[in-house]
């Protein structure tokens, strides 16, 4: 494996952001920043971002490490931005472009981040997202979907993506994800298309998962047999990967 460093994110309120400074090539053009969900495997994830074929420099982290789960989106949110200016001012990786990846709950992470911050930002790579996590609750408890409008945190994608209308956005679903309906990929597609068409239109998960694979600057793939944490592993997804970043 390349190597890494052992990296300490300090927000200014003192909060910790541990993870890792993968470094494949020196002097590279590219950093990716990947934020992975809490029940993520970070070692293959170190593996799996070692061996991605064009970043030279890769920030990965899990957002459960970005301060208590418990705290309010608007405070994780803050707590991925000191991440994203850990790298702005970092000797090495200041003036690399910056394509920021999230996977599940990180990958509402990822979308809210990159919506704030486009300026900063070259690219988006989305992979096993909800729409939001009101409506994943009635997927995954269906006994409680009576009181899923109750829920505080609401980490609401698809409204974030239709703000990220300027840069190119690559998502990758599991056609087996078995937390995560891969319809509400397929819907996060439709509505970040829509956006740039000018339209406020959210599209809804009864609409299925049949997607165009490329519009309007938002990607779609879908690998028939990926499940919710391992859709990497599957043939072609790495070539997909590739493919979106030599083109940005």
């Amino acid at each position: 494996m390349p190597d890494y460093d052992d990296v300490t994110i300090t927000t200014p309120d003192n909060v910790k952001i541990k993870g890792y400074l993968i470094r494949k090539r020196q002097k590279a053009a590219a950093t990716s920043v990947d934020i992975l969900e809490a029940s993520s495997d970070i070692r293959r994830r170190q593996q799996d971002a070692a061996k991605g074929p064009v970043a030279g420099y890769t920030l990965l982290y899990c957002h459960a490490n970005a301060g208590n789960m418990h705290e309010p989106p608007l405070i994780l949110r803050l707590l991925q931005k000191a991440a994203l200016d850990y790298i702005t001012s970092h000797p090495d990786l200041k003036d690399t472009r910056i394509v920021v990846y999230g996977q599940s709950i990180g990958g509402a992470v990822a979308v809210a981040l990159t919506a704030a911050n486009q300026d900063r930002i070259h690219a988006l790579i989305v992979e096993n997202t909800f729409t939001s996590l009101r409506k994943l609750i009635p997927h995954v408890m269906p006994y409680l979907k009576w009181v899923s409008p109750l829920c505080h945190q609401i980490w609401d994608t698809e409204s974030a993506i239709q703000r990220v209308t300027k840069l190119p956005i690559l998502l990758l679903s599991g056609g087996r994800d078995e937390l995560i309906p891969p319809a509400q990929m397929a819907s996060l597609c439709r509505t970040a298309r829509a956006a740039r068409r000018g339209s406020s239109y959210v599209a809804d998960v009864d609409e299925g998962v049949e997607v165009e694979k490329d519009a309007e600057g938002v990607r779609f793939v879908v690998f028939p047999n990926g499940t919710h944490n391992e859709t990497c592993i599957h043939e072609g997804y790495f070539d997909e990967v590739k493919r979106f970043w030599n083109e940005i």
